[in-house]
């Protein structure tokens, strides 16, 4: 019975990790290691026709975004203390990464605002307190 209990936290673990290796087409496009049909190299709002030096350091904060839900998911499993705080760190990376890639990461803007509102509900219904994760 117990593993039904943590059924939901291993869905959102597991999804947060699935999330943060989706970001992987833009990490290897941006350093232009693989080129993708779907997915444009230059970032097409706010920031267009950035030098190749810009483009690895964007490429650089999409790995800080994966890794963080990657780091986050694996928290959330664990039932870490510390996995909102992750959550949020990465929230605020890939939220604007997928603000500059706004037409390729569409999905990506809808999944983080599912995750925002996931994080804040739990906050509001008392569910991030430290004594529930013991």
């Amino acid at each position: 019975m117990r593993f039904f209990n943590n059924l939901p936290w291993i869905g959102l673990g597991g999804f947060m990790i699935l999330h943060g290796f989706a970001h992987s087409p833009a990490i290897l496009g941006s350093w232009n290691l693989l080129s993708i049909d779907d997915v444009s190299r230059q970032p097409n709002f706010l920031l267009t026709n950035v030098s190749e030096g810009t483009l690895y350091v964007l490429g650089g904060i999409w790995f800080l975004a994966a890794l963080s839900f990657v780091i986050a998911g694996i928290g959330v499993l664990r039932k870490a203390f510390w996995w909102p705080m992750m959550t949020a760190i990465a929230l605020v990376l890939s939220f604007s990464m997928t603000i500059l890639w706004r037409q390729d990461a569409a999905i990506g803007l809808v999944l983080n605002g599912g995750f925002m509102a996931v994080l804040m509900a739990m906050y509001l219904m008392g569910q991030l307190e430290e004594r529930k994760f013991a």
